[in-house]
């Protein structure tokens, strides 16, 4: 299966749509989307466009693997000012329930060491609000959503850099 099929199925299931209800809205057979999705075949452009507009993500989550770079840069950026970082993340902790969802999967993706230099800078309360939100995140994580997630932190803590924390 080529990554365009893996996506495809993904955000096909993700949506609750079988092959052939996606086929319908696309105006291609089921054998179509089954080929796709076992890297037979390719969608024409049209179609992926068509996609990424019924799925709400961009052409480029259809077509690319995901891009792990950021995280190094988080990481990179968390080894060098690990205290800054767990304003951010408390910051985000006092917002809504979208932002301590995107929080606490920041931390799992993080890792544990990582977690950890964060970790020791928050107050009891942020440990309490980090650690329920952590133990309630599903396990099954996609990969648009962990995108999310990093991107936010990511222009948070730039954002932040230049404005104060907010």
């Amino acid at each position: 299966m080529n990554i365009i099929g893996k996506k495809v199925q993904e955000h096909r299931e993700k949506n609750g749509l079988s092959q052939e209800m996606l086929a319908e809205k696309l105006g291609v057979s089921r054998q179509s989307v089954s080929k796709w999705e076992l890297g037979r075949a390719l969608p024409e452009v049209d179609k992926i466009v068509a996609m990424s507009r019924l799925f709400g993500v961009t052409t480029d989550e259809l077509l690319l693997e995901p891009d792990y770079s950021m995280l190094a840069n988080i990481k990179k950026f968390i080894n060098e000012n690990a205290q800054f970082a767990s304003q951010v993340i408390a910051a985000m902790l006092k917002r809504t329930e979208g932002e301590k969802e995107r929080a606490a999967m920041l931390m799992i993706l993080l890792g544990a060491d990582y977690a950890a230099k964060i970790y020791k800078h928050f107050t009891d309360d942020e440990i309490g609000i980090i650690t329920i939100r952590v133990a309630t995140r599903p396990k099954n994580i996609s990969e648009s959503t962990k995108n999310e997630a990093l991107d936010s932190f990511y222009k948070r803590c730039i954002d932040n850099l230049a404005f104060g924390i907010t």
